[in-house]
């Protein structure tokens, strides 16, 4: 699919690099914003090369901070050989998220030891907040 939009690249982290360590959620994008955003990439930066294989499944969450519902978008596999400054991607995700809803970065095989940075890209999706379930405007 091809957008006309602008496009963003957002930091998924507070700029500290994230810990390979421990399978869990690492990075968070809430759509906090009234317009949907469609991501259309994902990318995890190498600040400190990993250990051993690492593995980030890229979920979509219908609601913030739940698991309820959610499915996988893609996964991004990281290697020994992945270089400091190395950006491992993927693209082509034509995700759909909507205000109020999350996608994480979700470490599913931790390595011994690396640090990253995780992004994505979106494109907006201009739809009328009025159209969407989950909006309101306030009394």
């Amino acid at each position: 699919m091809s957008y006309n939009h602008q496009m963003d690249q957002i930091r998924c982290d507070a700029g500290a690099g994230l810990t390979l360590v421990g399978a869990a959620i690492k990075a968070r994008f809430i759509n906090a914003g009234l317009f949907p955003v469609v991501v259309t990439g994902a990318a995890v930066i190498i600040e400190v090369v990993p250990g051993d294989q690492a593995i980030f499944t890229i979920r979509h969450r219908p609601t913030i901070a739940s698991a309820t519902g959610q499915t996988t978008i893609d996964t991004i596999t990281l290697e020994t050989t992945d270089a400091a400054g190395k950006v491992v991607y993927v693209t082509g995700l034509d995700k759909k998220v909507l205000p109020g809803e999350e996608v994480v970065f979700d470490l599913t095989d931790a390595a011994a030891s690396g640090t990253v940075h995780c992004v994505l890209m979106t494109v907006p999706s201009w739809e009328q907040p009025g159209n969407i379930t989950d909006m309101r405007v306030s009394a």
